[in-house]
């Protein structure tokens, strides 16, 4: 077998799981370095709009809703952008 015959046998795409389970991971890193003396209430909104990220593809406009408070109040950027 070549190396293009094998190529061609890989998935064309990434299944949509593992790209959603990236972005959630990519935005809890980025939550996780944002923190240094934020409040409980920070936390819990960004812990808010980081878990709202795994139904993304589901119920956007709703995702985006929970992701704005986090975005006004801190300076994570991830959650947002990906909403969007």
């Amino acid at each position: 077998m070549t190396v293009s015959a094998a190529w061609k046998r890989l998935p064309q795409r990434i299944p949509a799981p593992l790209v959603d389970a990236a972005v959630v991971a990519l935005a809890a890193f980025e939550m996780s370095l944002n923190f240094a003396e934020d409040t409980r209430l920070d936390l819990v909104l960004a812990v808010v709009a980081v878990a709202a990220l795994a139904v993304r593809r589901r119920f956007p406009l709703a995702v985006f809703l929970f992701t704005l408070p986090a975005t006004l109040t801190q300076e994570i950027l991830v959650p947002a952008i990906a909403a969007l």
